[in-house]
């Protein structure tokens, strides 16, 4: 069979109504050309997904082909909110241990995406950890402030990522103070509020407690 054979194969084993793992073997090792047309047609496929198991084996066909990891990241990135999950987009939200940066269109896809989904309750703590990572790493960003407003309008649960921008801030005031009290006032400035009071309330709780230790 012929790559075009394999490709044909897989658009239709792809298809929301048939989907399959594709149990198959043989298919050709590709090189970068013939990555780009999988993503491509991978790509077209998750267009018609709803769920995200649908996702999942698709992820799982386009890595036993032989995707790497950055075209892997960049067809999770363009899932739509009700294929993903926050086990399926984990993988590609951290770089070196670090949580990645809204750098590029396909880090901002995926953090996007974070923002619009509701995790599962064994995935939430993990959740959590990332929106307060993130968070803290985007306050001392210099377009931080940007960032944090527009993905506050995506979030779909309001009360999980005030909460951890609080803990964020919780954290960065020992050696951040003076930069929270401006990111604050950036908010206010920017109409948002219920950001700034979070941020304010956040540094009060720091205050108040360096005076009970004190």
């Amino acid at each position: 069979y012929t790559f075009s054979d394999w490709l044909n194969l897989a658009q239709l084993c792809w298809r929301p109504d048939y989907q399959s793992l594709w149990p198959l073997s043989g298919q050709p090792s590709p090189n970068a050309r013939q990555q780009t047309q999988i993503l491509s047609a991978a790509k077209e496929r998750a267009a018609d997904y709803a769920a995200p198991l649908q996702a999942e084996k698709l992820l799982v066909a386009c890595r036993n082909w032989g995707l790497s990891h950055a075209r892997l990241a960049e067809l999770t990135a363009h899932l739509s909110p009700e294929a993903c999950n926050f086990r399926l987009l984990h993988p590609y939200l951290y770089v070196k241990g670090a949580v990645i940066e809204p750098d590029s269109p396909v880090n901002q896809n995926l953090l996007a995406r974070v923002m619009q989904i509701a995790p599962a309750a064994a995935e939430a703590p993990q959740m959590d950890v990332f929106l307060t990572r993130l968070l803290a790493q985007q306050l001392q960003a210099n377009d931080g402030v940007s960032y944090i407003a527009a993905w506050r309008k995506l979030a779909r649960n309001a009360n999980r990522y005030h909460r951890a921008l609080s803990v964020a801030a919780l954290e960065l005031a020992p050696q951040h103070f003076s930069l929270l009290v401006q990111r604050a006032q950036q908010f206010k400035l920017q109409g948002e509020k219920t950001l700034s009071k979070t941020i304010i309330s956040a540094l009060d709780a720091y205050w108040q407690r360096a005076k009970d230790e004190g």
